[in-house]
């Protein structure tokens, strides 16, 4: 229930008409990643995985802001690469200095959400650089301290 409430609240906090990556896409596959999150969750711990769910829900929550304050000028917000930017998150890189994971990880730092659930966001685009559970900062990040991709 409390992820049903959670979903609703984060969806309808921001303005989703004319999305360039579509409303419905941008939905199914924030529910999608989130099932899948959860059903990884339960076999590794060998229960449910909340947290899983809420953060592989909230992963792209960075796109939604981008598009919202940055709108489709951006390569990374409209999907658009070339061969110098390959990727999304590079194109979102190159164009705006920052990406959507450091952009979602920071709304849920302002949100006050879990650290662990700050990390999924901020690392989903590259795990292997997320610091330990034991090794995390209790410092939080802002946009003058922190340097790209990293708190």
């Amino acid at each position: 229930m409390r992820n049903i409430a959670l979903s609703a609240y984060v969806f309808d906090a921001f303005d989703t008409a004319g999305l360039p990556f579509g409303h419905r896409n941008f939905w199914v596959h924030s529910v999608g990643t989130a099932v899948c999150a959860d059903v990884l969750a339960a076999r590794a711990r060998g229960s449910t995985g909340d947290d899983a769910f809420v953060a592989g829900l909230l992963h792209d929550i960075g796109k939604l802001v981008l598009n919202q304050h940055a709108g489709t000028s951006s390569p990374g917000c409209s999907g658009a690469s070339s061969a110098r930017t390959p990727t999304f998150v590079e194109a979102e890189r190159a164009e705006l200095a920052y990406t959507h994971a450091e952009v979602g990880a920071l709304l849920l730092e302002n949100w006050k959400l879990p650290e662990q659930l700050v990390a999924a966001l901020r690392f989903h685009h590259d795990p292997g650089a997320a610091p330990t559970p034991s090794a995390r900062s209790p410092r939080r990040c802002t946009w003058r301290t922190s340097s790209p991709g990293r708190c």
